[in-house]
């Protein structure tokens, strides 16, 4: 269909993995949005060369791929998102003042592991992954200090 096209030709146009230096020496590297499986909120697992010297494959991936799982369960379509969007309307969406949909839960917990992940294990390598919701959930950028 239609989300297949579209995620064949995003894929194939926007899968890179961009470095960049800044004028203050640090080096950023941002990993773009996966749009292989669709328009769903996802991220290249791909494992930048630049990065290796800093922080193992395996704690890298693992962040990626549970930012990605998050995400899967922020967007996904259940019984209670249904639910949820009918009383929002309902309501004209004053319901949204009193109440946080599920999906702004799992946002929350998204930034609450970012932040986590970024004390726990870049921080210490000298890497430290920026929040992705400043840039519309475009891309990662992690940026790698110098030591």
């Amino acid at each position: 269909g239609i989300n297949a096209e579209y995620g064949a030709f995003c894929a194939h146009t926007f899968q890179t993995t961009g470095i960049s230096m800044e004028h203050t020496g640090r080096r950023e590297v941002t990993l773009e949005r996966d749009y292989s499986h669709g328009i769903i909120t996802r991220f290249e697992e791909n494992f930048p060369e630049v990065i290796h010297e800093r922080c193992s494959r395996e704690d890298f991936l693992g962040i990626i791929q549970q930012i990605n799982k998050l995400l899967e369960k922020a967007e996904s379509f259940t019984v209670v998102s249904f639910i949820e969007g009918f009383f929002s309307c309902l309501s004209l969406y004053t319901l949204t003042f009193c109440y946080r949909c599920q999906s702004e839960k799992v946002y929350d917990s998204l930034r609450a592991y970012i932040k986590d992940s970024n004390e726990k294990i870049l921080k210490p390598a000298g890497l430290e992954l920026l929040d992705p919701f400043t840039n519309g959930m475009l891309y990662l950028k992690f940026v790698i200090n110098p030591v």
